[in-house]
């Protein structure tokens, strides 16, 4: 893990900002035509191995055991190992399906990262050890200004089953906000994807147990920003 640059921070925090809000409408009316919101799906769609250089897949979170730097005042870290996605037009027979993405390689250690040391000891460390899951979800293209598109992205929740951890095992379930606004843009010849992804709650076997991480009804504080991971794919 490394500290990120300056521009990279200012788009987290723009981002971070917007990605509980959206440009559309209530009824959808982004002043789009369905072709060009299915050209712009088709454009995006691909696998996403990072295209090299600065143009690498990466996970930007907030780490607070990162000493304070003026250069870097949220604490911003990036995980570049083994991070990569793809992202799917909708299937041509499926009523009202939507486009989907597929994100791999964001360990446990990311997810568990806001549970208290001492409260949920057990849990962290189950979900620190446990294998990298794929983040599966579904977006929709909101609008296009100028050389970018957004993005609604809708992560779908991540299952553990029988998550062992204090002599026991547990079904472990991670919940995240809908929707963010993601967006996706063309630099230097390098496609870029920018999926945001607000964990919500984590719930212990079916909700006898939960563990708010965020809560909208805070604001977009110190506790949203901990709760909130930047997906950046490139190709």
């Amino acid at each position: 893990m490394k500290k990120f640059n300056k521009l990279f921070i200012i788009l987290l925090c723009c981002i971070g900002a917007m990605s509980v809000t959206s440009c559309l409408n209530s009824d959808g009316d982004s002043g789009l035509t369905d072709e060009e919101r299915e050209a712009y799906t088709n454009e995006i769609a691909g696998p996403y191995w990072g295209g090299g250089g600065k143009y690498t897949n990466m996970l930007l979170f907030t780490n607070e055991d990162l000493p304070d730097d003026k250069n870097n005042p949220y604490k911003v870290d990036t995980l570049r190992t083994n991070i990569n996605g793809t992202l799917y037009t909708a299937p041509a027979d499926v009523t009202d399906a939507l486009p989907t993405f597929v994100i791999n390689g964001v360990p446990g250690s990311i997810l568990a990262k806001e549970l208290d040391e001492n409260e949920h000891k057990w849990l962290k460390g189950a979900l620190e050890q446990a294998p990298s899951k794929p983040i599966e979800g579904t977006f929709y293209v909101t609008n296009a200004y100028g050389s970018i598109i957004y993005l609604s992205c809708m992560t779908k929740n991540i299952e553990y089953k029988g998550l062992e951890y204090e002599g026991e095992t547990h079904d472990v379930t991670i919940k995240f906000y809908n929707a963010t606004l993601g967006n996706y843009y063309v630099a230097d010849l390098h496609k870029v994807v920018v999926i945001p992804m607000l964990m919500a709650v984590i719930e212990i076997d079916g909700g006898k147990e939960i563990v708010e991480i965020y809560n909208t009804s805070w604001g977009q504080g110190d506790k949203y920003n901990a709760a909130l991971m930047q997906i950046v794919l490139c190709s």
